[in-house]
């Protein structure tokens, strides 16, 4: 299953209980705004923090504080989310969507049962968490979300601030996929009628992600024939916010870049 599909369902669903100053940095096919433009600055810092840090594994000197990412060492402070979240995964279907305890518990759960439904499987096997300093600040990360086998996709992610969990991601519709360069690709519904894609990078704290580039589609009862590619760097879903896009809507749809798989560990297998 397309990861937009699952993403639409889950849309649907919690629809059901709700209510309808960077360049272009991205190598893809998504259009003219995108192809063949030279990095930004933040995807520079990107990688050349990915080199060194790459570097830094291979000789074996990489640490976390004084955690080696090579090493499984329980990271304390988040204990308790990983706790949580596994209790979620084993009877996701047991927990109310509109009466979840804590931050980006709904966005996780809908995305555990339809996993359900749709692959017949457990949410404990197909999701699970991974613990890494996604932006070499020396501040391990806990990402939420489905192990390799189902792709890159993550529901949450927290970092710490003074010691304690603060959320970077993870209410309902924030939901995005890890890519090689250090960035974040969102890829998801804003409503039966809206989609979007876009580029996010960490902020300079690393307690947020800010939009770098932002495309998205509104077509009338489901039919693409006239919808409209629109774009801005800012992430807002309003028309006169944005520019009309040269990018095709089949594009707009082929548009994947390439992934970086976080070691997920299921939930299953938590200890």
């Amino acid at each position: 299953m397309r990861k937009h599909n699952l993403l639409f369902i889950s849309f649907s669903l919690a629809a059901s209980l709700t209510a309808c100053g960077k360049t272009s940095v991205v190598e893809s096919n998504i259009g003219a705004e995108t192809i063949a433009e030279s990095e930004t600055t933040a995807e520079a810092e990107n990688t050349a923090k990915t080199a060194a840090a790459d570097a830094e594994l291979i000789s074996g000197t990489e640490t976390l504080g004084s955690v080696s990412e090579t090493e499984s060492v329980p990271i304390t402070a988040y204990d308790d989310l990983i706790l949580r979240f596994s209790l979620l995964a084993d009877d996701p279907r047991s927990f109310s969507l509109t009466d979840t305890d804590g931050s980006g518990e709904m966005n996780y759960l809908i995305t555990a049962i339809e996993m359900e439904d749709n692959y017949g499987g457990k949410a404990s096997d197909m999701t699970g968490y991974a613990l890494k300093d996604l932006n070499y600040d020396g501040i391990p990360e806990l990402a939420i979300g489905t192990v390799n086998e189902y792709g890159a996709f993550l529901t949450d992610l927290f970092t710490l601030v003074d010691g304690k969990p603060h959320m970077v991601f993870g209410e309902f519709g924030e939901n995005y996929a890890r890519v090689k360069n250090g960035s974040f690709f969102y890829d998801d519904y804003h409503s039966a009628s809206e989609y979007g894609k876009g580029i996010y990078y960490f902020n300079d704290d690393g307690t947020a992600l800010v939009c770098n580039e932002f495309y998205f589609i509104c077509s009338l009862d489901g039919d693409d024939a006239y919808a409209v590619v629109y774009y801005n760097m800012s992430g807002s879903w309003d028309i006169e916010d944005s520019t009309e896009s040269s990018v095709s809507v089949d594009d707009f749809y082929a548009w994947e870049p390439e992934y970086d798989y976080l070691p997920i560990i299921p939930f299953s297998a938590a200890d």
